[in-house]
């Protein structure tokens, strides 16, 4: 099953062999039903080198699509803000029921031109949320905000190519990070960020000095109570392992974030999470990424769930970004007591 493995990897080896070759091998493989092998084997290989950085450029502009001039720039947005006021009501009738509750499907988000989205109401602070950007953030045209929140996965696969490179696009990163029309930007890893995972944490924030690194870290937005917490774990079967360990929880900085943002809120994150002994209310809105094909969003007992990937599983950047709007939180004591969380397979993905 991996005899066009080999094929493959010299053919990749060489920028200038000509691309029908590869193709013609990658269609020969999956006609045979074992490309998953094919894929193992090359990734087996490459993970022995490292592979040139011409080569996987020309890799990333073949892997990597662009967003289409003709189609129009979209954004997806939480039609109700979120408040600590309609999650404790929500929260109370579900203990009343006898359970939680959960919901999902198109009433969460309504899509609509960028330059409709609606202006966020009184006495609101607007986050706008994206994650798998995959190299391609110059690709995304985002809408004003006060907040934003990137979940991780910068890089496409910084795993396979040189340390030099990863640098190359955070830096390019960075520069786009000034220009992201909020006032303030909260940035975590994901598991594809390796050239950001081998840094110091002194060297991630110089080098991401247009945005605040929340590596089981928080921050409290400016002008409001909001506070932020984020951890850039993960789990996956693939080469790309970047902070895929066990999750590593701090319970002081976890201690009631009213937004979590992870790279994929796995049952394991949210557990170690809403576990931890000083969690004393739910978050009102937690945001991912890392599973493409789960863009969207999910509520459940109380908290949005938000998977605000950019990249769709053939990694083109064309789904949208998110924009929540969440009430002020004035003042911390009108917490309620956090309720139960009921771990459902669909929330998981999320």
């Amino acid at each position: 099953s991996s005899r066009f493995g080999l094929p493959i990897v010299v053919a990749t080896s060489f920028p200038r062999f000509p691309s029908f070759l590869v193709h013609a091998l990658s269609s020969m493989a999956k006609k045979r039903g074992c490309w998953y092998h094919v894929k193992r084997t090359v990734m087996k290989v490459a993970r022995l080198t490292t592979v040139p950085v011409p080569l996987w450029d020309l890799y990333i502009s073949y892997r990597c699509g662009r967003f289409p001039i003709e189609q129009p720039r979209m954004v997806d947005y939480a039609v109700e803000a979120l408040s600590r006021d309609k999650q404790a009501a929500e929260t109370c009738a579900a203990g009343k029921s006898g359970g939680s509750s959960a919901s999902s499907g198109g009433g969460l988000l309504r899509r609509v031109p960028l330059g409709e989205l609606p202006p966020k109401p009184p006495n609101t602070t607007r986050f706008v949320i994206v994650s798998d950007t995959h190299e391609r953030h110059r690709e995304v045209a985002l809408p004003e905000g006060d907040v934003f929140l990137h979940c991780g996965d910068i890089l496409m696969s910084s795993s396979l190519t040189s340390q030099s490179r990863g640098l190359r696009v955070l830096r390019d990163f960075n520069d786009w990070l000034g220009s992201v029309p909020c006032q303030e930007r909260l940035v975590i890893g994901g598991n594809h960020d390796w050239a950001l995972e081998k840094l110091s944490e002194d060297e991630q924030k110089e080098l991401l000095s247009n945005a605040i690194l929340l590596h089981n870290r928080s921050k409290e937005v400016a002008g409001t109570k909001l506070k932020v917490y984020g951890n850039p774990h993960s789990r996956g079967h693939s080469h790309n392992q970047a902070w895929q360990g066990e999750p590593q929880v701090a319970a002081a900085q976890a201690a009631e974030a009213d937004i979590v943002m992870s790279h994929f809120a796995t049952g394991e994150v949210k557990e170690a999470v809403l576990e931890t002994p000083a969690f004393t209310c739910r978050p009102l809105l937690w945001a991912s990424g890392h599973a493409h094909e789960y863009h969207g969003a999910f509520e459940q007992d109380g908290t949005l769930f938000v998977n605000a990937a950019i990249a769709n599983s053939r990694y083109e950047p064309i789904q949208p970004p998110i924009v929540v709007d969440i009430m002020n939180t004035e003042v911390r004591a009108d917490r309620h007591d956090k309720q139960p969380l009921t771990l459902e397979a669909s929330a998981c993905t999320l």
